[in-house]
């Protein structure tokens, strides 16, 4: 999925940001843990693209591992979770940078002032998101309806094959692309099953988006 992501919707450019489910928003199995697998397959994706860094007075270092945003938004936060020492949300008034996550429970709309923010910025790129297929697909109608897109996102997950890209031209100009990337393998609800303490336990759907202006 990575390299396909990379070389078919990206078109071998890098990404502009990437952004991913905050795994304490979705607790997993009966002992409740943190859904990590956004973060797992946004990690292939990741090192596939270049990021320059730099530190105190050095010169910039360009490397393939690029930052995953994950942090909390203003939203009141899970339960269990500390209080961050800072944030840097989205809501904040339109920051130069946000490391905001994807929230599974889209408190306060968290999610969709993330991706309008994004819209208004108007900075051309390629923004990345990954998340299970609940929060994906309310997300992508969300943002068709206060962007007045008109677009027909999918109503029913279709699998682990597809990704979603949304090209946006201009205000109330945007195009939504599915793409089936035909890696289907033999296992089993999103379609990997994982063994915990007690019984077989699916994963949910997952599905990523693709957001080049």
């Amino acid at each position: 999925m990575a390299a396909f992501l990379k070389r078919n919707v990206l078109g071998g450019n890098n990404a502009a940001g990437i952004y991913v489910l905050e795994p304490m928003t979705h607790l997993q199995t009966a002992n409740n843990y943190p859904d990590m697998v956004a973060l797992e397959t946004a990690e292939q994706f990741a090192v596939l693209n270049q990021i320059a860094l730099s530190f105190g007075s050095d010169p910039p270092v360009a490397a393939n591992s690029y930052p995953l945003n994950v942090s909390y938004s203003t939203a009141t936060l899970p339960d269990g979770v500390a209080e961050p020492l800072f944030t840097c949300p989205s809501a904040s008034g339109l920051p130069q940078y946000s490391c905001q996550g994807l929230d599974f429970r889209d408190l306060d709309s968290a999610n969709e002032t993330l991706v309008s923010d994004i819209i208004t910025r108007n900075v051309p790129g390629f923004y990345i998101f990954s998340a299970p297929w609940e929060t994906v697909s309310a997300l992508m109608a969300n943002i068709n309806r206060l962007e007045s897109y008109d677009l027909s996102p999918p109503a029913h997950y279709l699998g682990p094959n597809y990704l979603y890209a949304i090209s946006i031209a201009g205000p109330e100009n945007a195009t939504l692309f599915t793409y089936d990337i035909n890696i289907q393998t033999h296992q089993r609800g999103c379609h990997k099953s994982y063994r915990t303490a007690g019984p077989w336990n699916r994963l949910p759907p997952r599905s990523e988006m693709a957001m080049p202006q």
